[in-house]
């Protein structure tokens, strides 16, 4: 949201934003309209963009894409406009231009401002296409209109969102009331390999007007020199999800929010439509939901999801009286294997690139029950086969030695994309690998039939706070978490192809620090949850 000519001024995104939370439209106001207190209160949590490897990717994969349809097209038939004028965009049409790269777009109806930047706009005859290599290029198409354009988005994405639709919508919309719009179908140009696909024009601009409805309802309410911090009802998007599903601005200020008013969206979900039913039974914090002696009825609900949530709400209210409080969901001990001392705590790290269908899987990480560790790394893809088969020969090794042991991880990442570098490789070492996961173990599976936490999360980074010597970790350090970890080597590569090699050395020290971390800290938990003993389900333990 911006503030232009004292009118307000709403992107695409802000459209989306305002379909689905009508928070982050007040906040986003009173922002661009420089409300000095809500300033304060949004600006420790305002996140640095160019850090965010969706964003870093989403614009490599632009360029790409640019290139190649310049390429097929020829220079003089592609205009890239940088400098978000709408006089431009208007002037690159009028001179025909078959393909234009980020055309600005605008719209002045009354009393606010739209705005816009199709990726790409395309005259009537011409087609984007997906060749048989997986490059992009403009086609001739069988339409001879030569004075109409459609737009484009390029997204590195698997798949067409209904915000993508919002967003073309918008463009098709702006391209109508200037007179220039086709009357094809718009298009989204996926991640490499995902084609080009195009969408119902009449679904996009129904999205779109939808959406636009519904943030006007906000925006109408008051000008940008009338707004001020009243105007902001609350400090938190209506329920977590939201924060991801709709690139909220301030996820930080809404996670903070949740905690300190107790919402009960801050409990573990076991699934998504959970919550919104207990929200309609009237029960809004989780200190309403603990306030009963026993779990309460609720309507659509078995009384076993809903002691889930009653639990898991008493451990709440004690985690934030600076407890540390799990709650039984067996009597007994986890049923852990026998721990042997042969056993490995495996990791890995791997990495998306722009530029291939498939990941790079580009470090297996190993701890020893002596907590010695072994690594398998490398900073290029074309060693990914090589340090595979040097991993797989030293565990098949260790196996041979101990026909016993237990191979540990947390999640399915080390099991699917071990099979998934056997089919990448021609089925290269498929009689090794499904020996090795033939012993391995996902302890967060057994964690998640043994125990809520009171932390409200299964992933290790949140249980290590119940491990009796956590300061082995290195937590919070170089590395904050895996999608860091994917970031720095985004780093990496960036510094090689700068011939930086002392910095590419560094991060990948950073990267694997954080991957010994990880190994380590699945033993930790292990050696934790393999300590505990529950005298009945339902038991709260106090973590000393």
């Amino acid at each position: 949201m911006k503030v232009k000519e004292n009118k307000w001024s709403v992107s695409s995104r802000d459209l989306f934003r305002g379909l689905n939370c009508e928070h982050c439209t007040r906040i986003s106001m009173a922002v661009a309209a420089g409300v000095s207190e809500v300033i304060a209160r949004t600006a420790p949590f305002e996140e640095d963009l160019g850090t965010k490897l969706p964003i870093i990717q989403g614009n490599q994969r632009e360029a790409i894409v640019f290139e190649q349809i310049q390429h097929s097209i020829g220079v003089d038939n592609f205009a890239y406009l940088d400098d978000f004028s709408i006089e431009s965009t208007q002037q690159a049409m009028a001179q025909g231009v078959p393909v234009i790269a980020q055309a600005y777009l605008e719209l002045v109806p009354g009393a606010y401002r739209w705005s816009g930047v199709a990726d790409l706009l395309v005259r009537d005859d011409f087609d984007l296409v997906q060749n048989e290599d997986l490059t992009i290029s403009a086609v001739k198409s069988n339409r001879a209109t030569t004075s109409t354009y459609r737009p484009f988005d390029v997204k590195n994405a698997s798949s067409v969102s209904d915000m993508y639709k919002v967003q073309l919508g918008s463009y098709v919309h702006a391209l109508k009331e200037m007179g220039v719009g086709s009357t094809a179908n718009p298009g989204i140009i996926l991640s490499l390999g995902n084609g080009v696909i195009e969408c119902d024009k009449t679904e996009c601009v129904s999205l779109f007007q939808e959406a636009l409805a519904k943030t006007l309802e906000t925006v109408s309410l008051v000008g940008p020199s009338e707004i001020n911090e009243t105007f902001v009802l609350g400090w938190m998007c209506e329920k977590p999800s939201l924060c991801k599903k709709i690139y909220c601005e301030y996820p930080g200020l809404c996670e903070e929010t949740f905690i300190a008013t107790g919402d009960i969206g801050v409990l573990h979900q076991k699934h998504h439509t959970h919550l919104p039913k207990i929200r309609s039974a009237g029960i809004k914090t989780v200190a309403e939901l603990a306030s009963s002696g026993k779990a309460p009825s609720i309507a659509g609900l078995s009384e076993e999801v809903v002691s889930y949530y009653h639990l898991g709400a008493q451990l709440h209210l004690l985690e934030s009286e600076g407890k540390r409080a799990i709650a039984a969901l067996i009597q007994g001990k986890p049923e852990l294997p026998q721990a042997t001392e042969a056993d490995l705590f495996f990791d890995i790290e791997w990495f998306n690139p722009v530029d291939s269908v498939d990941p790079v899987v580009f470090m297996f990480g190993v701890i020893s029950r002596d907590e010695s560790f072994s690594y398998f790394e490398t900073t290029e893809a074309s060693e990914e086969k090589q340090k595979f088969q040097e991993f797989v020969e030293w565990a098949i090794s260790k196996l041979e030695m101990n026909p016993e042991l237990r191979i540990y991880h947390v999640n399915n990442p080390e099991v699917t994309e071990m099979r998934k570098l056997v089919q990448r490789h021609g089925g290269f070492l498929e009689t090794e690998v499904e020996r090795l996961v033939d012993r391995m173990v996902d302890i967060q599976k057994i964690a998640r039939a043994s125990f809520v936490p009171g932390c409200a999360s299964y992933s290790i980074k949140d249980l290590e706070k119940y491990y009796p010597d956590q300061e082995k970790l290195r937590i919070g350090k170089e590395v904050s978490a895996g999608d860091d970890a994917m970031y720095k080597y985004h780093l990496v590569q960036e510094a090689k192809r700068a011939n930086d090699q002392d910095l590419a050395t560094k991060l990948m020290t950073d990267i694997r620090n954080y991957n010994r971390d990880d190994c380590l800290s699945t033993q930790m938990l292990y050696d934790w949850m393999n300590s505990l003993e529950f005298e009945n389900p339902g038991q709260i333990k106090i973590i000393a």
